[in-house]
């Protein structure tokens, strides 16, 4: 069922949440199919390796590094591993543009 909603949505990754919206980890398309063919039809099976959601209050210094690194978004939670959203590469560069910008304007001001 992943899977194909995946496909349906034409998304390479997806983010596993518990009842309670708990971050459980990261699927691809290519984990959640070499699962099947394993017979493995829990989602666990299939979650890729060494993903790791970011606080929240995580600096902009961290969360550049691992960016940076990522094939996906970098998933975000909150202190209680509640899972809130996603950083992606576009969205964290425009994001440092615009506190650049800003930060310009504020000086020649």
């Amino acid at each position: 069922a992943a899977l194909e909603q995946m496909r349906q949505e034409d998304r390479t990754y997806g983010y596993v949440l518990n009842r309670n919206q708990k971050f459980m980890g990261v699927v691809s398309v290519a984990s959640l199919e070499k699962a099947l063919e394993r017979g493995d039809s829990n989602l666990n099976d299939a979650l890729l390796e060494n993903v790791k959601a970011v606080p929240r209050e995580t600096q902009l210094q961290e969360i550049l590094t691992m960016v940076r690194r990522l094939e996906f978004p970098l998933p975000v939670v909150d202190e209680n591993n509640i899972y809130l959203g996603v950083v992606s590469k576009n969205r964290f560069l425009r994001t440092l543009e615009h506190g650049i910008q800003k930060k310009t304007q504020d000086i020649a001001a």
